[in-house]
């Protein structure tokens, strides 16, 4: 075999490779976004439970000790009351409440685009369609 095969046998090693590492890092970029996407939804989902509509929680409920039991029966490792707490903490920390208790997230950037990827996110995401659309949150 000449130089010339094994030097173009090298070239397309390395662009394979390289090929498959960007492909490993999107993969782990989208995972990392859909797993923000969840646990905002379910601090949201948490939230709006244990407020029922008004504008505070009535901590009287275990809603979250019932729903780790569940969860981490039902998804294993993840769901532990603390992590639950956290998610309704992190849905917190990114939404504004207003009075009326709706919740607004807060825009991640202070570009108008980013506003408008917000938005857009709010009025197409739903439980039935279990889908998330494409936004940013730059944390």
């Amino acid at each position: 075999m000449n130089n010339v095969q094994k030097t173009n046998r090298h070239e397309l090693f390395d662009n394979i490779k390289i090929l498959l590492a960007e492909a490993r890092k999107s993969v782990v970029r989208n995972v990392n976004q859909t797993m923000v996407h969840t646990y905002f939804e379910i601090g949201r989902m948490i939230v709006e439970d244990e407020q029922k509509g008004n504008s505070k929680a009535d901590y009287g409920e275990r809603i979250i000790q019932y729903l780790s039991e569940k969860l981490t029966k039902e998804f294993g490792r993840g769901f532990s009351k603390r992590n639950l707490e956290q998610m309704r903490q992190f849905y917190n920390t990114y939404s504004i409440s207003q009075t009326s208790g709706q919740f607004t997230p807060i825009a991640q950037t202070l570009s108008a685009q980013s506003m408008e990827l917000q938005d857009k996110y709010n009025e197409a995401y739903t439980v039935e369609n279990k889908s998330f659309p494409a936004c940013n949150f730059v944390l």
